[in-house]
């Protein structure tokens, strides 16, 4: 991987010197730019994550928030789309999917030590403490599952192990999106009876009253349905239920109405937006990168992924010029 940054960086710097980024920058328009996190932890963690993309190592989210901090104005979601214009600087939002406990214990003092605040996008059942992430229950399970298992389990799912074991497991995980939830459901619930595992402390979540001081404090809650559902699976009744009574909760947290949703995986279709804006989301984000110098569609905000190897140098430092070069989607052009 660090020679496809070893190149990826001498790409940046050319870009840079002919005024690509300068360009790219200024075709970006005037819309708030919106990044997606998920998880920001030690570095030690992040390197045994199951999920390497989703997770940010600590000092590297700390020296983004610097970088953006005194090149943006940094508001939440809703304060970008309904607050008044900026006036000398663009306008940028930091987003967290989820619920993780690290967003409350980690990030969220980083971003007020730069006098930022973030929205974070909350999936009600697994912070109410009655569901773990359905994907983290398959993750837990498939590691605890020894060769021969894994190995059937895999091929059920259309998954060949030649890769990794690391990279077996996210294919695996990925192949399960495919199934329908309850399918999905009997999968993992055998994994888990075969190996006696289940999701664990590295998967933790906030609390209700952890949401409810993030708020205080003036960062905002959104809405992430209550399972996690993928939800164009769902059928009209499971829609409404996910969307609003996820919606309903989190207000009672916060004592106060949510505007913003994140659709769970990104997942969404007609009838899902439809279910949304009748659910009460005036605002909703998706996983696919931000149109450029087009009209933002409000139910279908872009975002930029911030992940490890797209904003580090070969030697995992943070790298200012690649920061600069994603977030002008000049990477979206190279993949």
């Amino acid at each position: 991987m660090s020679w496809k940054r070893r190149v990826r960086g001498a790409l940046d710097g050319v870009a840079q010197a002919a005024g690509v980024l300068r360009a790219m920058e200024a075709a970006r328009g005037a819309a708030p730019l919106v990044l997606m996190h998920h998880r920001v932890l030690p570095r030690a963690r992040c390197e045994t994550y199951p999920f390497a993309s989703l997770a940010l190592p600590l000092e590297l989210f700390e020296a983004q928030i610097a970088w953006l901090a005194e090149r943006f104005e940094l508001r939440t979601l809703r304060e970008a789309f309904d607050g008044p214009a900026p006036t000398d600087r663009p306008l940028a939002v930091v987003t967290f999917d989820d619920g993780y406990e690290d967003n409350y214990a980690v990030a969220a003092p980083i971003l007020e030590r730069h006098g930022a605040r973030a929205t974070f996008f909350v999936a009600a059942d697994f912070v109410a403490g009655r569901a773990a992430l359905w994907y983290d229950r398959a993750a837990a399970a498939l590691a605890g599952l020894a060769a021969a298992p894994f190995a059937a389990a895999a091929q059920r799912l259309g998954v060949t192990t030649t890769e990794s074991a690391g990279a077996s497991l996210q294919a695996c995980v990925e192949a399960l999106k495919r199934l329908d939830g309850a399918a999905r459901e009997r999968a993992i619930a055998e994994w888990e009876a075969l190996c006696g595992c289940s999701a664990d402390a590295r998967f933790a979540a906030m609390t209700p009253t952890q949401v409810r001081e993030l708020a205080q404090r003036g960062h905002e809650i959104g809405g992430h349905s209550l399972s996690h559902a993928l939800l164009p699976q769902c059928d009209d009744a499971q829609l409404a239920r996910e969307l609003e009574a996820s919606r309903a909760e989190l207000a009672g947290w916060c004592g106060a109405p949510i505007a913003s949703l994140a659709y769970p995986d990104g997942a969404y279709d007609e009838r899902v937006l439809a279910a949304a804006e009748r659910a009460g989301f005036r605002l909703a984000c998706t996983t696919t990168p931000p149109a450029r110098g087009a009209r933002v569609e409000l139910l279908r905000i872009g975002r930029v992924d911030i992940t490890t190897t797209r904003i580090s140098s070969p030697d995992g430092a943070f790298d200012p010029l690649a920061l600069r070069a994603e977030l002008a989607g000049f990477h979206e052009v190279l993949r």
